[in-house]
């Protein structure tokens, strides 16, 4: 492949496959290009058209990375294990600067446990994180994408850090409507994402209110337990609830589950950055959120409700009244709230600068 040197360069970099992750790639493509640089990538085969993801961008091989020059970035947007033997690499052979986006900090197997997490998945959480913090610690520059993640690594040495929050594109127009029907859960079903507190809650509903007013969604690329199905089969709840679980959905299907969406649940008991919350956002969806995960992205009453984290049903009622009373108002907060923290051009002085210091 023949390689244009006249303009600086950029590879993306997320070797997993993950639906969610390729907002970002699409938003970062355009931004670095918007910014005159020329755009590459090294990303999993299935980010491809087939599938309905395209990137736009040319490929390039490991090899030809290596070649770049310090005024070239390569940007780590995912850890793996390959990105993690790539970065070492770099360092040792290569000038191109690395810069990593840091999503979730390393923390102790104490707080997966905690939050409902076998041993199991916490210790292999916890080899990820490590890989994750390995690849920080071999960057040039490290985005952090929130107040909490930043928080979260002071203690680590990491000095090299930078504050950008995450970036989308603005996939859809205006989805204002007052004729919503749900009460959505959108997202990965894990421990600390309260879903368990979301059944309890439809549960409860639907047993106490005789004609129940609230629809409920659940739509998760994860697949349900044989204990959340059962719940969810009971006479008294089924028709009350539509569920679309088990597949990886594409940006529009997602965007047309917020779209029917009156409250996207984002209630999590730990959060560093929520994709849930900036989706939501994206598509002028009010959220419900927890003391816990609390962020500079939310204002109560605004773009939302807080609840406490003991998930008091009445409160959690309370909140999607008042959210569904102020509908209007609300969802277009969400929508002025997503230009504000996560449309990609309101970053572009922030990676301006950035990659101005990494080319020095």
């Amino acid at each position: 492949m023949k390689i244009n040197y006249i303009k600086p360069k950029i590879i993306l970099v997320s070797h997993n496959f993950n639906p969610g992750h390729y907002s970002h790639l699409v938003a970062s493509r355009k931004l670095f290009s918007e910014l005159g640089y020329e755009i590459f990538r090294r990303t999993h085969s299935d980010f491809n058209n087939r599938k309905g993801f395209n990137i736009d961008a040319k490929k390039i091989t490991f090899f030809k990375s290596i070649s770049l020059t310090k005024k070239d970035i390569y940007f780590i947007w995912f850890p793996s294990i390959q990105v993690f033997f790539e970065a070492l690499l770099l360092r040792l052979f290569s000038n191109i600067n690395i810069v990593y986006v840091y999503h979730e900090p390393y923390k102790p197997i104490s707080d997966f446990l905690n939050s409902g997490y076998s041993l199991t998945k916490s210790l292999i959480i916890q080899f990820k994180l490590f890989i994750s913090l390995m690849i920080a610690k071999l960057s040039h520059k490290i985005v952090m994408p929130s107040d909490n993640s930043l928080n979260a690594v002071k203690s680590k040495n990491l000095t090299n850090l930078m504050k950008i929050n995450l970036i989308y594109d603005k996939r859809v127009s205006s989805n204002i409507k007052c004729d919503r029907a749900y009460f959505s859960f959108i997202g990965s079903i894990a421990e600390d994402h309260g879903f368990e507190e979301f059944i309890k809650f439809i549960k409860k509903y639907c047993e106490k209110y005789a004609n129940p007013k609230i629809k409920f969604l659940i739509a998760s690329k994860d697949k349900l337990t044989h204990k959340h199905k059962m719940i969810l089969k009971n006479p008294i709840i089924k028709n009350h609830v539509d569920i679309k679980c088990g597949n990886s959905f594409t940006d529009e299907e997602i965007d047309n589950f917020f779209s029917q969406t009156v409250v996207a649940w984002n209630a999590y008991t730990r959060s560093m950055q929520s994709g849930v919350l900036a989706t939501s956002y994206m598509n002028s969806t009010p959220v419900i959120i927890t003391n816990k995960n609390r962020s500079e992205f939310f204002q109560n009453k605004f773009n939302g409700i807080e609840i406490c984290s003991s998930y008091d049903f009445y409160e959690i009622l309370l909140a999607f009244n008042y959210i569904k009373e102020n509908f209007e108002q609300l969802s277009h907060n969400c929508e002025s709230s997503f230009y504000n923290f996560y449309f990609y051009k309101s970053a572009k002085e922030d990676y301006r600068k950035l990659f101005v210091e990494e080319s020095r």
